[in-house]
């Protein structure tokens, strides 16, 4: 019996990564093509994100930010992001997605635009 919990908690571990690399990557495709604001589909994509207890709270965030994206994000979004900014825990693949949104004026600029794009073929 404590075998078997030990080889599920070692399996849930070992996918944690993953399911953080997937939400890094979606949002960062979400981001490379948005035009103003995220569509519906990108919404429900970001809501997923959100409601996965595997997000960390910083993707969390990051998403809810992205979902609420209307030309550019709003005063208080910045504040926060600039908080993730500076937030040592923060990966430098959330960093990128912060900056990027920072930097989003109806879309991303063209640096951040390499960047996501870097990021979805896996470097960063």
């Amino acid at each position: 019996m404590k075998l078997r919990l030990i080889i599920l908690i070692c399996g849930a571990m070992a996918l944690t990564p993953a399911l953080a690399d997937d939400a890094i990557n979606t949002m960062a495709s979400i981001l490379a093509s948005l035009n103003h604001f995220p569509t519906d589909a990108d919404k429900q994509k970001l809501t997923a994100i959100v409601e996965d207890a595997g997000s960390s709270e910083i993707d969390k965030q990051l998403a809810e930010i992205i979902a609420g994206i209307a030309h550019q994000a709003s005063a208080a979004d910045k504040e926060k992001l600039n908080a993730i900014l500076a937030e040592d825990a923060a990966s430098d693949e959330s960093k990128l997605i912060a900056k990027a949104i920072l930097g989003t004026m109806h879309r991303p600029t063209a640096e951040h635009l390499k960047s996501l794009h870097q990021l979805i073929a896996g470097g960063s």
